[in-house]
């Protein structure tokens, strides 16, 4: 016999098995940017540069974009194509 676990909804469909993939919250804060300086580098335990790590940033100006380079314990982050000025860099990392 196998033995297993899945969760079915009220209609009988499956939601989620064992070998499903869920991501977990690993950690979140915020730091700011000035125009033209050096990425920012956040660490994070464990961390590794493959597809199991997620990292969203958002900023508090709506110029550019911003650029994120996962690494192994840390990643960077900066904005790019703002005129001048400090924007806060947001960040949510995410481990699938």
């Amino acid at each position: 016999m196998a033995y297993g676990l899945q969760i079915k909804n009220a209609s009988n469909q499956l939601v989620l098995e064992v070998s499903d993939r869920v991501a977990r919250f690993v950690t979140t804060g915020s730091s700011s940017y000035t125009t033209g300086a050096d990425a920012i580098t956040v660490s994070v335990t464990g961390m590794t540069n493959d597809d199991t790590w997620t990292v969203v940033v958002n900023s508090s100006v709506a110029h550019g974009g911003i650029e994120v380079e996962k690494g192994s314990g840390s990643f960077t982050m900066k904005q790019t194509g703002y005129i001048s000025g400090t924007a806060t860099l947001r960040y949510i990392v995410i481990r699938n």
